[in-house]
């Protein structure tokens, strides 16, 4: 499986606010009141979408925080930015 990644950057929809607590965030859809709890993984690469960061850039930090390969933080990351977005709290950033 192919996994493009590179330079695609996201940003928090206008709809969501969140909250740190701990390790994890916390993140409310003002839309339809759900609230998320993100995991520590999905904290990590929703903390580098609000720092500017583009996918290759969190699967980088990814790799290193949980010693993985880069091949394997590249799915992590894809699959948690696939579901913030089906959820409709991210989205693709202008560029």
């Amino acid at each position: 499986m192919c996994i493009k990644l590179l330079t695609i950057m996201h940003k928090v929809r206008e709809n969501v606010t969140w909250k740190n607590v701990g390790n994890s965030v916390v993140l409310l859809n003002l839309t339809d009141s759900a609230y998320y709890v993100l995991n520590e993984s999905a904290s990590i690469a929703f903390r580098g979408v609000l720092d500017g960061q583009s996918t290759e850039q969190i699967a980088e930090n990814f790799s290193k925080e949980f010693d993985c390969t880069p091949t394997q933080a590249k799915a992590d990351v894809a699959e948690i930015m696939q579901y913030l977005a089906e959820e409709k709290l991210l989205k693709e950033a202008e560029q």
